[in-house]
């Protein structure tokens, strides 16, 4: 039987190999999958009888000139991953529980769906624009760690939300796939264990690749930066000089300046382009978790390896470094300069060949007077600090990001 060929169409690339990964575990050869971005989009890529799913609504008007007439386009509808609900489901009922995702409209569909199940509790959708609840007992995201209120710091991750089996029955329908519906069910709940936090995958096979993509992937270059002001060609030029040396390197400037940006673009300009792009916030959690998060624990033969360990041979791009206590970030100067780190109750130190970079909203002379950071540290990255301005500083950049965004169909400005 020829393949049937369904085209995915996300916007962000790590998105789109996660349910990338979601759709062949539940069709296997079924289908003939090709998965592309919005920006990538070309004429000629989806051919008449194909079937297209979208991830998002909003990419229907651009994505439409692409699609030839009377192609069947599924607008994907999304779901919890109830394979990292463990947290959740062990919560004392009656908890007041505030919901942060990236835009409205996703936060409400992630409060219908725990409504719908997990309905022993309170959920309060998060908007940036009012108050919300002060007796608020923790706080639930999909995937959105950056984007949470400061100040509460009982956080529950629930991994990002996957295809909801809903978009599985009608790829089966429109492309009259052979394959049983207890079948089809039985894969979908087999996806939604795989694409959970908690899965260890087998480093032996491809599976370690499929981790990189889903994971730790730096997208952006220095040739995707839009720099017409003398302000941002200034950083570019400095980021671009430090790329090319193992140097920690310390990004700050307001929130929105694309300092997550600029660090994939180092990334991807560096020695290390080839490794793992490891990205950490240090919001919103305990000294112990941090510490065990960074580092990685060892209790006898059972060892769990930290972030600065999975960035081996690549990146670790720590975020509000403020927040991480000065202890922790000794320990990381003494990963600096020895390439070698002790994991929680180690008894050896374990060799790392990793690239550094680290941000804030305050600058280091800041972080100084408040005594938030470490001297020694504060001393190494005084040596390849980059400070990115503010739109508002670079006015004349303005017109040119507008377009790139409504190119691009990017939905967080």
């Amino acid at each position: 039987m020829a393949e049937a060929k369904l085209h995915l169409i996300s916007i962000e690339e790590k998105y789109l190999a996660t349910i990338t990964r979601q759709l062949k575990e539940v069709f296997r050869n079924l289908i003939h999958l090709s998965p592309t971005t919005i920006k990538d989009l070309q004429n000629n890529t989806i051919d008449p009888g194909d079937v297209v799913i979208l991830s998002s609504d909003i990419l229907f008007g651009f994505a439409s000139q692409f699609i030839p007439e009377g192609c069947p386009c599924i607008i994907a509808k999304r779901e919890i991953n109830y394979g990292n609900m463990k947290e959740v489901i062990d919560l004392p009922p009656g908890r007041n529980i505030l919901v942060v995702n990236d835009n409205w409209n996703n936060t409400k569909e992630t409060v219908e769906s725990l409504r719908e199940t997990f309905f022993e509790h309170n959920y309060f959708p998060y908007d940036p624009t009012k108050p919300f609840p002060s007796a608020i007992d923790y706080i639930i995201t999909p995937d959105e760690v950056d984007l949470l209120p400061k100040g509460l710091g009982k956080v529950i991750d629930i991994g990002m939300r996957l295809l909801d089996i809903e978009v599985f029955f009608e790829v089966k329908k429109l492309l009259s796939l052979e394959i049983e519906s207890s079948t089809l069910y039985k894969r979908y709940t087999k996806s939604l264990i795989l694409l959970s936090k908690d899965h260890t995958f087998d480093e032996s096979n491809d599976n370690k690749k499929i981790i990189k993509d889903v994971r730790e992937v730096a997208g952006y270059h220095f040739s995707d930066m839009i720099a017409g002001s003398s302000l941002m060609k200034e950083p570019i030029r400095q980021a671009m000089t430090f790329s090319k040396i193992s140097d920690p390197i310390f990004l700050y400037g307001e929130a929105g300046t694309g300092k997550n940006m600029m660090a994939q673009a180092i990334h991807n300009d560096s020695q290390y382009k080839h490794g793992p792009f490891v990205v950490y916030h240090c919001g919103f959690r305990t000294h112990d978790v941090l510490e065990r998060e960074l580092f990685g624990i060892e209790n006898g033969h059972d060892v769990k390896m930290g972030l600065i360990e999975r960035a081996h041979g690549g990146t670790l791009y720590i975020t509000a470094i403020n927040e991480l206590p000065v202890f922790l970030q000794k320990r990381l100067v003494e990963v600096i300069e020895t390439k070698k780190i002790m994991r929680v109750k180690g008894t050896s130190y374990v060799s790392v060949d990793v690239r550094i970079i680290m941000s804030s909203t305050y600058s280091l002379d800041k972080l100084l007077n408040e005594g938030v950071i470490d001297q020694e540290l504060a001393y190494l990255l005084s040596r390849s600090a980059v400070h990115m301005p503010s739109l508002s500083e670079r006015k004349e950049d303005i017109e040119d990001l507008i377009e790139n965004i409504k190119k691009d169909c990017i939905e967080r400005i």
